[in-house]
């Protein structure tokens, strides 16, 4: 991680809750080299009867045409 913040910038989107979320990424990150952390709460709701969620990228405020994606559903960023 450490390797990986001194060329980019890391952002961590997921469609888990902040208390789950924050515990397991604490195990991950910890030297606070991830500089966003988003949530459960900051994704969209796209159909409420399946309860499918996305994950809207404009939201982190970051050119979009420099940002890998990472996520193991496609849909998320539909």
């Amino acid at each position: 991680m450490k390797e990986i913040k001194e060329y980019y910038e890391v952002v961590v989107f997921t469609a888990a809750t902040k208390n789950y979320a924050d515990w397991v990424l604490d195990q991950i990150d910890l030297f606070g080299n991830i500089s966003h952390w988003l949530y459960w709460n900051h994704t969209d709701t796209i159909d409420e009867e399946e309860e499918r969620r996305i994950k809207d990228l404009s939201k982190i405020g970051l050119s979009l045409n420099k940002t890998i994606i990472v996520d193991n559903i496609a849909e998320n960023f539909g």
